[in-house]
């Protein structure tokens, strides 16, 4: 059973937007290298409902993507991190 995949993007006026997809890539590694090319591009790019939506980096705030990949990551990642306000 694939495990569920989505991100939530938290905008920069305090609003913010979840979506589930399908995986997207082959295999870890394939997702790790479309992460780099949205991080390069400075976009989100999603394709919902028969539209295209576009997110530029300057009205985001944070995204926050699940499930992690296991072991692609770079190793300056912090894992296992929790939030404390």
């Amino acid at each position: 059973m694939q495990r569920e995949r989505g991100v939530t993007i938290h905008f920069t006026d305090g609003s913010r937007m979840q979506m589930q997809f399908p995986p997207q890539a082959e295999n870890e590694y394939g997702a790790v290298l479309k992460l780099k090319e949205v991080i390069k591009d400075r976009q989100l790019m999603f394709e919902v409902d028969g539209a295209l939506l576009l997110m530029p980096f300057e009205s985001i705030k944070y995204i926050q993507v699940y499930p992690v990949p296991s072991d692609k990551l770079p190793a300056n990642i912090v894992r296992g991190a929790t939030i404390s306000e």
